[in-house]
């Protein structure tokens, strides 16, 4: 499979947080077929900085969730 695009959008999200998604493509030429995956997410907050934040909530992608978050956890930043 050949490497084709790849890049990031931005999503709105409440209390001030947006979602950096990065994404890339891979595709087979003969087959026509096109792959599209995500490579990582990055939440963003325009309030927290300078320190280490854990917000709870999930990620879902086509409704389906992937990831929860547990702020009295500590699991991820």
């Amino acid at each position: 499979m050949a490497t084709g695009n790849s890049g990031s959008f931005t999503l709105s999200a409440s209390g001030n947080f947006s979602v950096v998604i990065y994404w890339s493509e891979t595709y087979n030429e003969s087959a026509n077929t096109h792959n599209v995956s995500i490579t990582a997410c990055q939440l963003k907050s325009s309030n927290w900085y300078g320190f280490t934040y854990y917000p709870s909530g999930g990620l879902y992608i086509n409704g389906t969730q992937v990831a929860t978050f547990n702020s009295a956890l500590g699991s991820h930043n």
